[in-house]
């Protein structure tokens, strides 16, 4: 049995127990779903995973769980134990989110999920060169700006903009020459310190308990020369108490940084 097929069963395993749980209060899809978002707010990734994962076996159109089936993949890629299982985790999860924008091409969380997820694909270790990097950002970048087309209160697809821009203020110059070439990448490059600043308070306002909103927009006020209030940002952030694993991965950034 190879690795992958190790996943599939044990997920196999949590979602009939989930589908279990769930009969028992009822067996509409609704109620599938409502139960694995709670599960998704109280932390248990697991739980919240075989839940989507059981809503979709429900109903195979529902775009709804499909996202949420990637999100969660994508936080349970964060807890693997080793790289090559992240990296079977970030595929299933691109899997899901790509299924769902074959099911509705303008479901704006299945573009900012499928963003968030083909940036983790290529920072995981996929070796393919400074050049293949670039293209895959420039390709979530895509999908998150047609988010936030969609939805303008899509908090992390404005997160996911304000944090790239960022990164691109950091990028050598060569690099940057380089990447300009690249579609989309001239509307990062043209975004200055500034006018990141309302893409990362916009997305902490909309979703005010992410750590990792919180961390993006710390960074943002401390390259816009902000470092009162970027301070401020990281002291919510340290003094938290984490949930998720992106949030524990937000917390360590901020310890590591500041």
């Amino acid at each position: 049995m190879t690795r992958r097929d190790q996943e599939e069963a044990k997920l196999d395993a949590f979602t009939r127990i989930a589908a279990a749980e769930f009969a028992a209060e009822g067996t509409s899809i609704d109620r599938l779903l409502e139960q694995a978002r709670i599960r998704s707010c109280t932390g248990d990734v697991l739980g919240a995973l075989t839940g989507y994962r059981a809503a979709v076996l429900r109903d195979p159109t529902s775009v709804v769980a499909r996202v949420g089936m990637a999100l969660e993949l994508l936080e349970y890629s964060l807890v693997a134990p080793t790289s090559e299982l992240r990296l079977l985790r970030l595929d299933s999860a691109f899997e899901q989110a790509t299924s769902a924008l074959a099911i509705d091409p303008r479901a704006a969380r299945a573009h900012s999920a499928l963003a968030r997820i083909v940036a983790e694909r290529s920072r995981a270790g996929r070796r393919e060169g400074r050049g293949a990097a670039m293209q895959a950002i420039a390709e979530a970048l895509a999908h998150a700006r047609r988010a936030v087309d969609l939805d303008p209160n899509d908090a992390d697809a404005l997160e996911f903009i304000a944090a790239r821009a960022i990164e691109w203020q950091r990028v050598g110059r060569v690099a940057r020459a380089v990447a300009r070439l690249l579609p989309g990448a001239s509307e990062v490059d043209a975004l200055s310190p500034r006018e990141i600043l309302p893409y990362a308070s916009r997305a902490v306002s909309l979703q005010r308990e992410s750590l990792l909103h919180r961390l993006t927009l710390a960074r943002a006020q401390r390259l816009a020369g902000d470092r009162g209030a970027a301070r401020a940002q990281l002291d919510v952030i340290l003094r938290a108490e984490p949930v998720r694993p992106s949030d524990v991965a937000a917390q360590q950034a901020a310890e590591r940084e500041w």
